[in-house]
């Protein structure tokens, strides 16, 4: 779990920051009973929001809030194994940006250590101002610690892929079960003719056979992001329907702000 407080009051999120793939590590599965009373201690009156994603979904836990279905694009490699062509569903323009990817010789390699994290930080306040959104230092401090908390290489597969210029794109990607997940991205905007996200989508996937996992999981995006979908579509994902528990109550400000990770 990641908890993040503000003014002393806490929002509690599953790992990865109640994202689509849910839980990271051994399923809780024949322990519905010591997860539903951990449940129950995590909704005390100081927590302000909860989302949980359930490994299953068999409605053995009763889970707290709001059950919101939302929907994720999957591509299912179970047909597949590593060195065979897991390609052939491409669309024709991602074919294309592959291959100017390729042309590149990017350099993609595995981010270790606070010091790899510090590299892409500017990745992000690109991206994250491109978007509309607020890298604040308590999500660059969430960021920064991934690596202490999920083993590069074994859970984490944070990679970046550069050039004689430094970092031109990264990924996030998380292993959980037989699924390998992405969970965020972020580019260099003026460096995307040489198309460094489809170089680092090509080695996640990759490395998803490696692993012999079933799936790969693009997730899930914003509402009526056309656009995005499309992009997951072209590499042969197809929608899957998942759901997620949202609990929020009114609360008031009362303290400073941190962050803490729970295992």
């Amino acid at each position: 779990m990641v908890r993040c407080s503000r003014f002393g009051v806490s929002r509690l999120y599953s790992q990865p920051l109640g994202s689509y793939g849910g839980w990271v590590g051994r399923s809780p599965q024949g322990q519905s009973g010591v997860v539903s009373d951990w449940l129950r201690r995590l909704k005390r009156p100081s927590v302000a929001e909860l989302v949980i994603t359930p490994w299953h979904t068999d409605g053995t836990i009763a889970y707290p809030g709001r059950k919101v279905t939302r929907e994720r694009f999957v591509i299912d490699l179970s047909g597949f194994s590593e060195g065979q062509s897991w390609k052939t569903n491409l669309r024709r323009n991602v074919v294309r940006n592959l291959k100017s990817a390729t042309l590149h010789s990017w350099k993609i390699e595995l981010v270790r250590n606070p010091d790899d994290v510090e590299r892409t930080r500017e990745l992000w306040q690109q991206t994250f101002t491109r978007h509309r959104r607020r890298l604040d230092q308590s999500s660059w401090e969430l960021y920064r610690l991934l690596p202490e908390f999920f083993a590069p290489g074994d859970r984490l597969f944070w990679w970046t892929a550069s050039d004689e210029h430094g970092p031109a794109g990264t990924i996030i990607c998380l292993l959980s079960g037989d699924r390998f997940f992405y969970y965020d991205g972020a580019m260099d905007i003026s460096r995307r003719d040489g198309r460094p996200m489809y170089a680092l989508f090509n080695a996640a996937i990759n490395t998803a056979l490696r692993f012999s996992c079933r799936f790969f999981d693009f997730g899930s995006g914003p509402d009526h992001a056309s656009g995005l979908a499309r992009f997951k579509q072209g590499w042969g994902a197809l929608p899957e329907a998942y759901c997620e528990y949202h609990f929020k109550r009114v609360w008031w400000p009362k303290g400073k702000r941190h962050l803490q990770f729970f295992r």
